[in-house]
């Protein structure tokens, strides 16, 4: 099969950004390659330095020349377009933003079938009506919907439901190592993710400031990079919390963070499939997440049985009630988090999430 991948970019290590959805882009074109022919198309990108690897035979094509201007959309389409009719593929798949719209007005004079997935929380984001009525007419144009959880595809209509497949995220099994069941570093809580309002790092930091005077041997740190850096370094120091909240800049290696943490923790306002999480709890690390829109972190955390907890966006109380749990009951939550951390690694592994694309790319093919 021949498949062409089109995405902005892959991140920018010199710029601090590391994406999620980039990340998830770079596995499933390795993952690909290995029995196809992959092209990704950077639609906005040039001299990319992503901090993710990208196999030798993913073929990247950059659709601007690195020449500092920017470029008109309309001339990014005939260039798109060129490279179409140049690649000749099978199947054409993006991930949801302006990217999406971009490869539907490139493709449509060659009919090529168009697969795109939605990467966020449908309920919440976009939050701009028009991008929300561009997402539905490029979904019910588009010949296939990717969605990461039940409740984002149940968020639309059936046209639109009867089309679509809903497939998890991959996890690199790779460089996941066995975690140690054993220790305990006093209560050190872990989070990991862009530093922005999504995130909602400025409500766990307040939170955990009066879960520390309970606990004063606690400690938090959360690892990222964002615009809100500067905002939260001002809010750990008004709040007193230099010496037990600490920002840790962003990490290369989770699972090197994970091996000194006792638990997890998010406080996402919303989610589409938080990586993050899943590597926790795929390292067998108790965690703690928001019960958010649409399903992202409930899809990954099954409850106190599992060994991890859930509780309501916004609830200071509920989460305070969560980590005294988890600070209590170490030892069974780690055990359980521990056991289920194996049919996780199981479900989400590459090869099988890697399959069921390319399953599902392949039922258009004779269409």
């Amino acid at each position: 099969m021949n498949i062409l991948f089109i995405i902005s970019d892959l991140g920018d290590v010199s710029k601090g950004r590391f994406g999620g959805a980039e990340r998830v882009a770079s596995l499933l074109c390795n993952s690909w390659a290995e029995s196809n022919h992959v092209t990704l198309i950077l639609s906005s990108a040039c001299c990319n330095k992503s901090p993710y690897f990208l196999s030798e035979r993913v073929a990247v094509v950059p659709l601007l020349s690195d020449d500092g201007r920017r470029k008109h959309f309309l001339y990014k389409v005939h260039l798109l377009r060129k490279q179409i009719k140049k690649i000749k593929p099978n199947v054409i798949v993006t991930f949801f933003d302006t990217v999406s719209l971009l490869a539907f007005l490139a493709s449509r004079p060659s009919r090529i079938p168009l697969v795109t997935s939605e990467r966020n929380a449908p309920s919440v984001f976009p939050k701009k009506h028009i991008w929300r009525l561009l997402r539905l007419f490029l979904y019910h144009n588009f010949d296939g919907v990717v969605f990461q959880t039940r409740g984002a595809r149940d968020f639309f209509s059936n046209q639109i439901v009867d089309k679509s497949i809903i497939i998890e995220n991959p996890l690199v099994l790779d460089n996941l190592p066995n975690s140690n069941p054993h220790r305990f570093h006093g209560g050190v809580f872990v989070s990991v993710g862009r530093l922005d309002p999504q995130k909602q790092f400025d409500f766990l930091i307040s939170t955990f400031v009066d879960f520390h005077r309970l606990h004063p041997s606690s400690t938090l740190i959360i690892y990222g990079e964002g615009c809100e850096r500067s905002s939260l370094s001002r809010l750990i120091e008004n709040c007193g919390a230099s010496s037990f909240v600490r920002l840790g800049g962003f990490a290369s290696d989770v699972f090197a963070v994970l091996n000194d943490a006792d638990f997890f923790v998010s406080a996402s306002a919303f989610e589409g499939f938080p990586n993050a999480l899943v590597e926790a709890a795929a390292y067998g690390i108790p965690c703690i997440a928001t019960d958010c829109p649409d399903g992202g972190s409930k899809a990954v955390l099954i409850g106190r049985d599992k060994g991890h907890q859930l509780f309501p966006v916004n609830d200071a109380s509920n989460l305070l009630s969560c980590m005294e749990f988890s600070i209590s009951n170490y030892p069974m939550l780690r055990s359980r988090a521990m056991e289920y951390s194996n049919s996780l690694r199981e479900r989400l592994s590459c090869k099988i999430v890697s399959g069921k694309w390319l399953s599902y790319l392949s039922s258009f093919l004779n269409k």
